[in-house]
């Protein structure tokens, strides 16, 4: 499987998870073996749906979206109620990044 090892958050809200990892492409994302969407979304479904629950750690917001954040890893992915990936990535800034969104999204 391909790994993805940096990208920046997309600028704007998606609606798709394709839509989003389109705009990761026009921002700069990076693939290592240069793969394009088909693994961008498989890799988001297997880290959304992977149960750990010693490394990973997740929230539910407000709005029903489910937040989720790997320490091993660094990934980050959102997925809304119905189950669409809004977004996908490895913030710069891993763990840092990531209590910045619990306590600005966090119950």
């Amino acid at each position: 499987m391909s790994q993805l090892y940096f990208v920046t958050p997309p600028k704007q809200k998606r609606k798709k998870v394709e839509d989003t990892f389109k705009a990761f492409l026009i921002e700069g994302a990076h693939f290592t073996d240069g793969e394009e969407y088909p693994i961008y979304e498989e890799m988001a479904i297997l880290f959304a749906n992977d149960v750990n629950n010693i490394t990973h750690d997740s929230f539910v917001d407000k709005n029903g979206s489910t937040y989720k954040f790997s320490y091993e890893t660094y990934e980050f992915v959102i997925v809304s109620k119905n189950g669409v990936i809004i977004t996908y990535f490895i913030p710069e800034n891993g763990e840092v990044y990531w209590e910045n969104v619990r306590r600005k999204h966090g119950k």
